[in-house]
């Protein structure tokens, strides 16, 4: 071999291997930059995934927080509401037992004993199931009496009241201090069935409260 084919030679060999290089290079490169978007690619999808579960956890939970605000509202106002109602229905209860007295007991005829213990169990049944505070009480007392005053009769009602309300209460005295063999014989003999005999420590309280305030202890 000449010396010039060894020097193509040598020439074509080193062409070869820069070819080569260059082959593996850009190979390379193309490899880096596949594997690279690969990773942005992943790395998007899970951000969008993470985002999406984050949107739809802070939805419930806002939603779960939204409704559990509706419902203690709701709740709220209907308890509010019905303690409106059962106070309502306390007051009625009470102005219709002393309508019961001022209608019923007649004091100084015939039988008004009987009829003032028929007006005392019906007085002590609604003492010893309400609610009402004393303050209560003596507040729709004194606007149930003032609606029952006649300016022009006033002194003579004012009388007239107040003995229908010390039979009763005499008839009160009786139910609850006296023994139960003679509390129950005035019940029969008034023809009251179904009282709530015997009536607990509240319903004197609150018996006391309703007669102090019309001023008859």
């Amino acid at each position: 071999m000449t010396l010039k084919k060894v020097i193509l030679a040598g020439v074509l060999v080193a062409s070869v291997g820069v070819f080569t290089a260059c082959g593996s290079k850009n190979a390379n490169t193309t490899n880096t930059t596949a594997a690279n978007t690969t990773v942005n690619t992943t790395t998007a999808v899970n951000t969008t995934t993470n985002t999406a579960a984050n949107t739809t956890a802070n939805t419930t939970a806002n939603t779960t927080a939204a409704a559990e605000n509706t419902t203690t509202a709701n709740t709220t106002a209907n308890t509010t509401a019905s303690a409106a109602t059962d106070a309502g229905t306390e007051k009625q209860n009470l102005i219709a037992a002393l309508d019961s007295v001022y209608n019923e007991a007649q004091p100084g005829t015939a039988g008004a004993s009987l009829k003032a213990v028929i007006c005392a169990s019906t007085l002590l049944d609604w003492a010893s199931k309400t609610t009402m505070t004393s303050d209560d009480i003596k507040a729709t007392v004194k606007d149930w009496n003032t609606a029952h005053k006649d300016i022009e009769k006033k002194k003579a009602e004012d009388e007239n009241m107040k003995a229908k309300f010390n039979d009763v209460n005499d008839a009160c005295g009786e139910l609850l201090t006296g023994s139960e063999t003679d509390a129950k014989g005035l019940l029969d003999d008034a023809g009251v069935t179904g009282s709530g005999y015997p009536w607990s420590s509240a319903a004197s309280d609150n018996v006391s409260v309703i007669m102090e305030t019309l001023g008859i202890q």
